[in-house]
């Protein structure tokens, strides 16, 4: 049973190779393979009784359609032509044999990562090379904004070698990773430990609030500390911007709405939020309170964005531990509620909630004071480093 299992896992790998290099020599015989080919990876395996399901995921879905015409002999049960997806059935044993050769063959090709640069207020858009370096964008594109972020904008950017574009010298400093940003909001409570922590009731619909975009900042710049906020915490949360206008959208296509995703840290004044006049939107809104990237990250590099792992260090010590698994309203779930109330159009952002460990919750409370350090990370997703600065 085994060794059959093992050699139709064979049979289905070295199948896939010979497809994607017939359409590689159909489309283009003169051109680098990894131009057309940029990445399959595993993106999922999903246990299913005495059956699993492996979902492989093509970056150029034209790579991905004739693989897998060839693959339907082998009990495909799903094709996602326009996600780049595809579920196949295979015995328990061959499902492993599969994820050890597909991890280790079909790593290559590179993450599309998008920033933006510059002085504050005057930032440029740019793409990461493959060493870490930026290329300016800005002879292609304006801002990394608006229709910029639409399905056909990231396609366009997606065909560029950033090698062809010149390098920006230095070490500039980092803007948020998306420009104009009309609508910016956030989610409470939406990790049950979270809600647990502080005593809260379990959300049955997601709590929505609005984080006013003129406290939206870059990854590593200083938090301003103001002289009448003594309660200033820390939330590391995952981030996505909306590329599609999104209008009383279904949870089951909603993700096709995403354009990516990025790191934010939901910095707020909990004497303003909680024990006060219990306005979030002062108690989140300040200058700097809304530190988003490094980058953005396009949607299909995240194939699953329930299992992203989220850390907050504070002076060096891990406060915040958490996994969007456990997240009560996932990303999905999130765009089809907010977009029942109101229309979310390409560049609005939605943080989505944190972890247990934040310092209002810890016994004793800790609260943000001027010298702290942050650091933030999600995998994937980059780290964002800021220190918190009292204001004068």
């Amino acid at each position: 049973m085994q060794k059959a299992a093992f050699s139709r896992a064979k049979r289905l790998y070295f199948l896939s190779i010979f497809n994607a290099l017939w359409i590689h020599r159909e489309r283009a015989a003169t051109a680098s393979l990894s131009e057309y080919w940029s990445r399959w990876r595993l993106a999922r395996a999903l246990n299913g009784g005495n059956l699993s399901t492996v979902m492989l995921q093509l970056r150029h879905g034209i790579l991905l359609a004739a693989p897998l015409r060839s693959l339907q002999r082998h009990s495909i049960v799903h094709i996602d032509g326009c996600r780049g997806r595809a579920e196949i059935r295979l015995p328990g044993v061959a499902r492993l044999i599969a994820m050890c050769i597909m991890r280790q063959t079909f790593s290559r090709g590179e993450t599309m990562k998008l920033v933006r640069f510059g002085e504050f207020g005057q930032e440029k858009p740019g793409i990461l090379d493959a060493n870490g370096g930026i290329r300016d964008l800005s002879g292609i594109v304006a801002d990394i904004a608006d229709e910029v972020l639409t399905p056909a904008g990231l396609k366009r950017l997606r065909e560029i070698d950033p090698q062809s574009l010149p390098l920006a010298e230095g070490n500039p400093r980092l803007g948020a990773p998306v420009g104009n940003v009309r609508k910016f909001f956030g989610i409470g409570l939406n990790y049950r430990d979270h809600a647990e922590e502080t005593g809260l009731p379990i959300p049955e619909v997601p709590i929505v609030f609005v984080k006013a975009t003129s406290s939206i900042c870059g990854p590593n710049d200083d938090v301003l500390a103001p002289p009448d906020f003594k309660r200033m915490d820390y939330e590391v949360e995952l981030g996505f911007v909306i590329g599609s206008t999104a209008k009383r959208v279904p949870v089951e296509s909603a993700l096709d709405y995403v354009a990516g995703y990025c790191i934010g840290n939901d910095v707020s004044e909990r004497s303003l939020q909680k024990g006060g006049p219990g306005e979030w939107i002062k108690a989140k809104s300040y200058e700097t309170f809304g530190p988003l990237g490094p980058w953005l990250v396009t949607s299909d590099e995240i194939p699953d964005p329930q299992n992203l792992d989220l850390t907050m260090d504070l002076n060096g010590e891990r406060m915040q531990t958490g996994n969007t698994s456990t997240m009560i309203f996932s990303v999905a779930e999130l765009v089809s509620y907010i977009s029942k109330y109101m229309t979310l159009v390409p560049g609005d952002v939605v943080v989505t909630g944190t972890p247990p460990g934040v310092g209002m919750a810890r016994n004793p409370r800790v609260f943000l004071k001027p010298g702290d350090d942050m650091v933030l990370r999600i995998s994937g997703l980059g780290e964002q480093h800021s220190v918190v600065v009292a204001e004068s």
